[in-house]
Parts: C-alpha cells; structure tokens; sequence
C-alpha cells in the first residue's frame, strides 16, 4: 500500500478520510512537505492568518471557525493603516477586533484602540468590536447584518 492509498488526515478539519477524497498539496509554510486536505475543505475558503503565525488566542480561534462556518473569505491579523486588525473581509469593507477583557484593560490599549477607531472611520471601513462571551454568536451577527446593509 504506498502513501496515496492510505487514510489521511485533513489539516484543516482533522478527519481520517480516504486518500481519494481530498489531495496531497505543498504546505506554503514549508516548502518542502505535502499535506493532505480533503475536498470538502479545500471548497470552503479559509481565513488566512498575515501576520503573527502561531499566536492566535482561544476567543480569536472561536471567531476564526465562525468565520469559516459562514463561508466568507477573511483574513486574519491583517496589516492596514499603520495598525493590526484582527480580521479583515475584504468585499465587505469590515474590520473585526476582538477585545478581551485582561488584554485591552490597560489605557495604553485603550488608547491604542480609540486610534485604531478613528482611523477606520476616517477611511471608511466598517469596524466591529467584539467582547466574549458569545464570540461566535457576534461574529455571525455583526457579518450577517453587514452584509445585508452591503448590498
């Protein structure tokens, strides 16, 4: 039995499927290794994390997922302005910040936070703030009634 024939494991949804339901594709990351994504995820479109790789929080994890559950193409820690944005739906014109409560309690944060505001504004982008519980929940939210204001 060679390699293609065995079950693999899906990167992004991490299921044992058939070698013949998804592919074998070069990790961008490691130009040097294949991974294996099976067909039903590489038709959903990932959020794609710019900046800071490894470095994503629990409640950024659970907005990333809603993200993808919604199927809308996003990217993650996205460099615009001078500042980092948690998310960015590009088509949308809508930025995403999630502010945790130990993170951005400080006032330098919240100073920080106040500019990242002011500059969205300014150069006409939709900025939501997101504050758990219930990230998911807002994500879809906050997406679901931009997009309907969109069109």
């Amino acid at each position: 039995m060679t390699e293609q024939d065995m079950p693999q494991v899906c990167v992004r949804c991490h299921q044992f499927k058939s070698a013949n339901l998804g592919k074998l594709v070069w990790d961008r990351n490691r130009w040097h290794t294949r991974i294996f994504v099976c067909y039903a995820c590489r038709e959903k479109p990932q959020v794609v994390r710019l900046a800071r790789q490894g470095e994503e929080t629990p409640i950024e994890l659970e907005a990333r997922k809603a993200l993808e559950g919604l199927k809308v193409k996003a990217s993650a820690e996205f460099k615009i302005g001078g500042f980092i944005f948690d998310f960015v739906i590009l088509h949308l014109r809508m930025l995403i910040e999630i502010d945790s409560d130990t993170y951005h309690r400080s006032w330098k944060r919240s100073k920080r936070d106040s500019h990242k505001t002011a500059w969205a504004q300014e150069n006409f982008w939709h900025l939501v703030r997101i504050k758990p519980p219930d990230i998911a929940q807002q994500v879809v939210h906050a997406v679901t009634r931009r997009a309907q204001s969109f069109r």
